[in-house]
C-alpha cells in the first residue's frame, strides 16, 4: 500500500494483531492495538516515521531504506518487545520521546541509534546491532539513566573498530560488546557491575581496556 499523511491503524478485538508488511508511507503511522496478545509488525519501503502508539502486545518496525524516527517526541507505549530494524541505505534508529513498557528492546541500523524512555522498571534486556555504512570508528556512549534496570546488554559492531565511550550502570549488568571486523576499545571510563564479556572475531584484532 502507498500511503502519504499521518494514518491511524487498530484493531479493537482483544489480542488482534496488526501485520502491514508492504507499506510504501511518507506520512507517520499511528498503531493501537489491544490485550497482551495484540502485537504490531510493520515493514515500510521508505524511511519510517511513529506517531503516538499503544500495542499491548509487542512491536516490531522495519525501514527497508531510510531511518526510523518519531514525531515531535510522542509517547509510545508496547506491552513486551520491541524491535527496529533499518539497515538499508540510510538506516539509522531515533526514538527520542518516550518509550514505555518495553520488556525487551532489539534495534538493528547501519547508522546512529538512540532510544530514550521511561524503562526504569520494565527493560530488562537490550540488544544492538550495528553494521555501519562507512569504515570509520563507532563510538558508543550509553545512557544508564534510561536503561536503568537492564539486566541484560548486548552490541555488535560489523564496522571497522569499535570504541566504548564513558558508561556507568548502577545495577548488576550482563554486559557484553563484540567487534567483529575490528578493535575493541574504550574512550573513557565504564563503570560495569556484574559480568562483562569483550571479543573481536577478526584475525589479528585487539582488545584494550
Amino acid at each position: 500500500a502507498v500511503v502519504a499523511g499521518t494514518v491511524n491503524f487498530e484493531t479493537v478485538a482483544n489480542n488482534a494483531d496488526i501485520t502491514l508488511n508492504q507499506l510504501s508511507m511518507t506520512g507517520a503511522i499511528d498503531l493501537t492495538t489491544s490485550g497482551a496478545g495484540g502485537n504490531a509488525t510493520v515493514v515500510n519501503a521508505i524511511a519510517t516515521v511513529l506517531e503516538a502508539s499503544t500495542v499491548d502486545g509487542s512491536l516490531d518496525v522495519t525501514a527497508t531504506l531510510g531511518s526510523i524516527t518519531d514525531n515531535a517526541t510522542p509517547t509510545i507505549t508496547v506491552g513486551s518487545g520491541a524491535s527496529f530494524t533499518a539497515v538499508g541505505a540510510g538506516g539509522a534508529v531515533t526514538i527520542d520521546g518516550t518509550l514505555a513498557g518495553v520488556t525487551d528492546l532489539t534495534i538493528a541500523t547501519v547508522g546512529d541509534f538512540r532510544v530514550d524512555g521511561d524503562n526504569a522498571t520494565n527493560l530488562s534486556s537490550l540488544t544492538i546491532t550495528v553494521d555501519p555504512a562507512t569504515a570509520a570508528n563507532s563510538t558508543y556512549t550509553l545512557n544508564p539513566a534510561t536503561y536503568a534496570n537492564v539486566s541484560a546488554f548486548s552490541l555488535t559492531d560489523n564496522g571497522a573498530n569499535l570504541e566504548l565511550g564513558a558508561t556507568t550502570f548502577t545495577t548488576a549488568v550482563n554486559f557484553s560488546l563484540t567487534s567483529t571486523t575490528g578493535n575493541l576499545t574504550d574512550t573513557g571510563i565504564a563503570v560495569i557491575p556484574g559480568t562483562a564479556t569483550f571479543e573481536t572475531v577478526a584475525n589479528n584484532a585487539d582488545i584494550t581496556l
